[in-house]
């Protein structure tokens, strides 16, 4: 397998240089602590499928060949299936006293490696093997045991094993624990804490988002920001995954890429709906798009992994500078603070991202810390801000439509309480009306017909003196009877035939007619309308007038009762007179058709039954009438 060396134009000339000093000096400066690792010697195993090289208990032989580069160095090879072996190797002096808790700071080391001080394994990091592929994505502090440092000479070897085309080694810093530790908490918090808490807050709000979406399919803002904390949160769970089966490797960074594309072109369409210019045709171009980088390593099965990170990613950025350039034209012409905010958080994400980009592809110092982690949720943040600003927007126009429609509809109830008071006003003369009419009508079918009836007696001479005072007197009757019905502020039928009582039992007792009122289950009050109520007190009191002038009867009995189930009520007139024969239309005089009449008109059962021992008159009124 070839290998070669790939550092900075003055690496050859520096690591001579450096050469000559040690063999003709023979010793090397001693330093004090904190020491920056800035150079090393480097040899690559030529045949790594040889048994003794993959062991890693077996340190380089003397005759290694060992060259001298500048840290960070970086390692190309071809896309092999095979790992690769090779190590590094830092001397230095250290002046007396050396402290006890010396460590180790890599402030980035993604394949991982076994460390040895002077010859003395002190750790074995997780790295590459035949069955799995690993990436750190956390800095590192190794803690050196006791006593393995000494004042004069040291020796540091790492061994690494890689599959990658581009292979980096990053500076080191050999001080103690306690002045190591908190520049290590700050890039373990700015590339792994940072990027776990994004993720886990991006996939909250992406559920948030597409829920309201679903519920407002019009608003693809909401389903743009969604989709673009969906894609990032998985990215990020996907970027964070520190080792993973060599089978499933190239799979799992092709969805990672997918991702990355699906990330970076939902903020894309984001961007360019919000200012209305993402014409559909558009929409899938981004989608394809975001697809050619996993396309390309999927049918390469990984061996174009390098032109994938160099311009399919480069790609991305052209396209997110392409819809920055044409927000800020947008802005521009339509100035607001959300907009510049927006624009300001995309800027500043696009360029933490140039970053990370600058930084795997060597263009700046591999200790700079990956910024994506920080500047993704800038953006979302922003996002979802002028989100955020919009609903509360939507929520205050929301408000005052409501209370321009509770203005509304309270000038509508004032209007309708006005409308129904006319309309209650109108209803109530309608009422007055009918019910002058009403009693009018009672008058004419009554008292007028009688009094007419009593005229055309007197005209023909056929009535005498005791005949008008008995039509005086009927009259007289019927108009008491009308009032006490009709009346306003009257008890309902009850009273008025406890009136009617009163005024015909001096009569029947001047008659020497037993007049009897019985009742039974009857309530204080009965409810019924008063124009039946005067039309069953009508059959009443011509009921009991036929027996004062035609039953020559000594005892008449009413009886009054009431029933359940259907509930009606019953009166029930009996006397024990001659009685008469009701199939004769000569004894219609009577007024049986005129009670008849009044039954039907009320949705009463009127049966009249006599005989030579007594009359017998029923009464059925349903009470479901009653109201």
């Amino acid at each position: 397998m070839a290998w070669r060396g790939h550092g900075r134009w003055r690496d050859g000339a520096i690591g001579g240089l450096v050469a000559l000093l040690v063999l003709f000096q023979g010793i090397a400066c001693a330093v004090e602590l904190p020491l920056l690792v800035t150079q090393a010697k480097w040899w690559v195993v030529a045949d790594p499928a040889a048994a003794s090289d993959l062991d890693d208990r077996n340190l380089p032989p003397a005759q290694a060949a060992w060259r001298t580069v500048t840290l960070p160095h970086q390692w190309s090879r071809r896309h092999a299936e095979r790992p690769g072996i090779g190590w590094y190797r830092i001397d230095f002096d250290l002046t007396a006293p050396v402290p006890a808790d010396a460590a180790l700071y890599l402030s980035r080391l993604s394949i991982g490696g076994n460390f040895y001080v002077n010859g003395t394994a002190i750790t074995a990091m997780r790295a590459t093997d035949a069955a799995t592929q690993v990436r750190w994505r956390r800095p590192h502090l190794i803690a050196i045991p006791a006593g393995l440092l000494q004042a004069g000479s040291n020796n540091l070897l790492v061994r690494i094993v890689t599959r990658d085309d581009l292979t980096i080694f990053p500076q080191l810093k050999i001080s103690t624990a306690g002045d190591l530790r908190p520049e290590f908490d700050r890039r373990y918090v700015a590339e792994y804490s940072s990027a776990q808490f994004s993720a886990f807050a991006a996939a909250i709000i992406a559920v948030f988002m597409l829920v309201i979406w679903g519920y407002r399919r019009s608003e693809q803002l909401y389903l743009f920001f969604g989709l673009t904390c969906l894609f990032w949160s998985l990215r990020t769970q996907i970027y964070l995954v520190e080792a993973v089966p060599w089978a499933w490797w190239w799979p799992w960074r092709i969805l990672y890429s997918a991702m990355t594309g699906c990330f970076a072109l939902s903020v894309a369409a984001f961007f360019l709906s919000y200012i209305g210019q993402l014409v559909q045709r558009w929409r899938w171009a981004l989608f394809a798009w975001a697809l050619v980088g996993p396309l390309a390593l999927l049918v390469s099965n990984g061996a174009w992994q390098t032109f994938v990170n160099t311009y399919w990613t480069g790609s991305l950025f052209l396209l997110e500078l392409f819809v920055l350039w044409r927000f800020f034209q947008w802005t521009r012409r339509h100035p607001s603070l959300e907009a510049f905010g927006l624009a300001g958080a995309a800027l500043a994400t696009f360029l933490l991202a140039g970053n990370d980009y600058a930084v795997r592809s060597g263009w700046m110092p591999y200790s700079n810390a990956y910024a994506m982690h920080l500047g993704a949720p800038v953006v979302m943040l922003a996002m979802g801000a002028l989100l955020a600003k919009r609903f509360v927007r939507a929520l205050g126009l929301v408000e005052l439509a409501n209370q321009e429609l509770a203005r509304k509809v309270q000038e509508k109830e004032q209007e309708l309480s006005t409308q129904y008071e006319r309309t209650r006003a109108v209803e109530r003369n309608q009422e007055l009306a009918a019910e002058r009419q009403r009693i009018m009508q009672d008058m004419h079918d009554g008292l007028g017909s009688q009094l007419l009836t009593s005229l055309a007696a007197v005209e023909r001479g056929t009535m005498g003196a005791q005949g008008m005072a008995q039509v005086l007197r009927d009259a007289m009757d019927d108009m008491r009877l009308a009032i006490d019905t009709l009346s306003p502020g009257r008890e309902g039928m009850l009273e008025a035939l406890g009136n009617l009582r009163y005024r015909l039992e001096p009569r029947f007792r001047a008659a020497g007619i037993a007049l009897r009122f019985a009742w039974q289950d009857m309530p204080e009050q009965l409810h019924i309308a008063e124009q039946d109520a005067l039309q069953i007190l009508r059959v009443l009191q011509e009921s009991l007038s036929n027996v004062l002038k035609h039953a020559h009867a000594r005892q008449v009995e009413v009886e009054l009762s009431m029933h359940l189930a259907p509930a009606r009520f019953r009166m029930v007139i009996s006397d024990d007179g001659g009685g008469f024969d009701t199939a004769v239309p000569a004894r219609a005089g009577r007024g049986l058709s005129g009670m008849r009449h009044r039954a039907q008109r009320i949705g009463a059962e009127l049966e009249i039954r006599s005989t030579d021992r007594g009359t017998h008159i029923t009464l059925v009124y349903p009470l479901d009438r009653a109201h």
